[in-house]
């Protein structure tokens, strides 16, 4: 698991920190494929700033569960897991049907 996680983590920390500061809205899958007019009715900052957040917690799980390969916490994988798979997609879902991310 670490053979794969660690190449994978500094990128994923670099784009987390990238939404995070409100930018870089063009690597979002479906928003980037909306045309100008769409785009405007969006706050572009607010969900950048949602997905560096989801990003960050995709970080997250990634350590968690190579600390737990690396001290054989068997355990741990299937709870973690679990709960990474109901936050991710709720967030997904959240992102694609809440009226937050609208302008007013």
């Amino acid at each position: 698991m670490q053979i794969i996680a660690a190449p994978l983590l500094i990128p994923f920390l670099i784009v987390a920190a990238v939404f995070l500061s409100g930018r870089g809205a063009w690597m979002i899958a479906g928003y980037n494929l909306k045309t100008a007019e769409e785009k405007a009715k969006y706050n572009e900052k607010a969900l950048c700033r949602f997905m560096g957040l989801l990003l960050l917690f995709v970080c997250a799980h990634m350590i968690l569960m190579s600390i737990a390969d690396l001290f054989g916490l068997a355990w741990l994988i299937t709870p973690a897991t679990i709960l990474f798979l109901i936050i991710l997609l709720g967030g997904v879902v959240y992102a694609n049907t809440s009226k937050r991310f609208h302008k007013k």
